[in-house]
């Protein structure tokens, strides 16, 4: 009994192993595809990888059971869904970033309140989060930059600095701030 079990271990689970397969054999197409949901092919290998692992979990918990027709459908719809949910992500980073770069470029009384509090803001951060904000922004350094500088990986520094930025976004919203 030992060793069928060791053997299973070695083994992938066959939906995964099929979906595994279909997956590289059409990896280019859903790579287009991908570059088209995001308008750009920026993120969409990253897009394609986060949808692999999805479906590979969902296939070996039994959340998910697809049949060799089913594969492409659930594969295209959750890359559409996971380049929606990065847009949108994005979007609400530009705004939140437009607003602290915006320290009263036109002059205008109004966008000198609003630069004053998201400034406010980002001094009810917890300081790790007001630094990489500060060091992203006012100091134009980029994550590879603040990598070095800061001996982290700079994909840790990019999943801080945008949890960093709702935040942000929730102190703003929390007390009424534009």
């Amino acid at each position: 009994m030992r060793d069928a079990e060791e053997g299973k271990r070695g083994q992938a689970h066959p939906a995964v192993q099929q979906y595994a397969e279909w997956f590289l054999r059409e990896r280019h197409r859903l790579l287009r595809y991908a570059c088209g949901q995001l308008h750009g092919g920026e993120d969409a290998e990253q897009v394609l990888s986060n949808v692999l692992q999805k479906v590979g979990r969902a296939l070996v918990s039994g959340r998910v059971l697809l049949t060799a027709e089913e594969m492409e459908a659930y594969t295209l719809r959750s890359i559409s869904n996971e380049a929606t949910s990065r847009m949108r992500s994005a979007e609400r980073r530009r705004k939140t970033e437009s607003l602290y770069v915006s320290s009263g470029a036109d002059g205008s009384e109004d966008n000198e309140e609003e630069a004053a509090a998201v400034r406010w803001a980002i001094l009810q951060l917890p300081a790790e989060f007001a630094r990489l904000i500060t060091l992203h922004l006012w100091e134009d350094m980029s994550f590879a930059a603040m990598a070095e500088l800061l001996h982290v990986p700079a994909g840790t520094l990019r999943d801080r600095y945008n949890k960093a930025l709702v935040q942000l976004g929730q102190v703003l919203k929390d007390n009424d701030l534009p």
